[in-house]
């Protein structure tokens, strides 16, 4: 008797696992080649009017230069997403003579109640375009690298 309600119970609940529907979800497009180290890239796509965009804490920035014709250079960023509420945006990049700017930010929900937990990004960005042999200065946010070609 007891092996049967046992099996009841079981098959009962298997046959309630297999009843949920689940929910596609989106992946957003950034507007650089960034490839995020964390799970960030996995979430919907945010409502803008709901949201707040604000730059991304900057902790160190790495530049990589690849041997080849034209040189071809990469930009590793580490961040902080200041709560549990907070991912990655956007990376945006320009080139102004020798300064080459890269706008990192991040997104939350406007007055959203979000878990208090500083956690780490990083991101590697293609520097695009053709540089030309010289000293540059990289810009990420507020963090500045220096690139000699």
């Amino acid at each position: 008797m007891r092996k049967g309600f046992l099996l009841l119970v079981l098959t009962s609940v298997l046959a309630a696992c297999g009843t949920a529907e689940s929910t596609p979800t989106t992946v957003p497009t950034a507007t650089v080649a960034a490839t995020p180290t964390t799970d960030s890239a996995a979430y919907p796509t945010p409502d803008l009017a709901q949201s707040e965009i604000n730059p991304m804490m900057i902790e160190s920035v790495a530049v990589s230069v690849k041997e080849s014709m034209p040189p071809q250079v990469s930009v590793e960023i580490n961040g902080m997403l200041n709560d549990g509420c907070t991912s990655f945006h956007e990376a945006k990049q320009s080139i102004d003579g020798n300064t080459i700017k890269i706008e990192v930010t991040t997104i939350r929900p406007k007055d959203a109640m979000c878990n208090q937990q500083i956690s780490p990004f990083s991101t590697i960005i293609q520097i695009e375009g053709e540089l030309k042999p010289g000293e540059y200065t990289i810009l990420v946010n507020d963090v500045a690298e220096a690139l000699k070609l």
